[in-house]
């Protein structure tokens, strides 16, 4: 499987952006709303939750580390107005964003193991099925010269009609093994 480098790239500098601008988002709002104690510090979770899902444990570490300075000493170090709490709320308060973050990031990282593992095994499944297709061809063959013959050109005439008709390559002979 082939992974385009730029266009992820792209993704995670959109994503960078993203997670960014929504926390200074979140910034505005709480503060504009009164500052802290604010019940739309909540919605800290939502950068967390989203830099973990696009770069894993350290996208969640990261994230929550973020959130946590925008929620906590960033806004008395800016002079804004609003509220402010104490150190300790803030230290508790990034402290409990941290372990959203790492939690949720290493189990985004988990996931993607796994459905990695899950193509690997499902593509090798498919060159062993395609093994036994080759085998009960030769079989085939064996038994019967135009019989074995036979299957070949439908298997390779298949692949080539496909392509004609405008398909993918690897469409095509994906149809071409289908009609041996």
């Amino acid at each position: 499987v082939s992974i385009d480098v730029d266009r992820l790239r792209s993704i995670r500098l959109l994503g960078v952006a993203v997670v960014g601008l929504s926390g200074i988002a979140l910034l505005l709002l709480v503060q504009l709303t009164g500052g802290t104690p604010n019940p739309l510090n909540h919605l800290g979770y939502l950068p967390v939750l989203l830099s973990a899902f696009i770069f894993g444990l350290r996208g969640g570490i990261l994230g929550a580390i973020y959130v946590g300075l925008l929620l906590g000493p960033i806004p008395p170090v800016l002079g804004l107005i609003g509220g402010h709490e104490n150190l300790e709320t803030s230290v508790f308060r990034a402290a409990i964003l941290l372990v959203a973050g790492a939690t949720t990031g290493e189990l985004f990282d988990r996931v993607r193991s796994h459905l990695a593992d899950l193509q690997s095994v499902a593509i090798e499944v498919v060159d062993r099925q395609r093994d036994g297709m080759v085998a009960l061809a030769r079989g085939a063959e064996a038994k019967d010269t135009d019989t074995g013959d036979h299957v070949v050109r439908v298997q390779a005439i298949s692949s080539e009609l496909a392509l004609a008709a405008g398909l993918e390559p690897e469409t095509a002979t994906s149809i071409g093994w289908s009609a041996m």
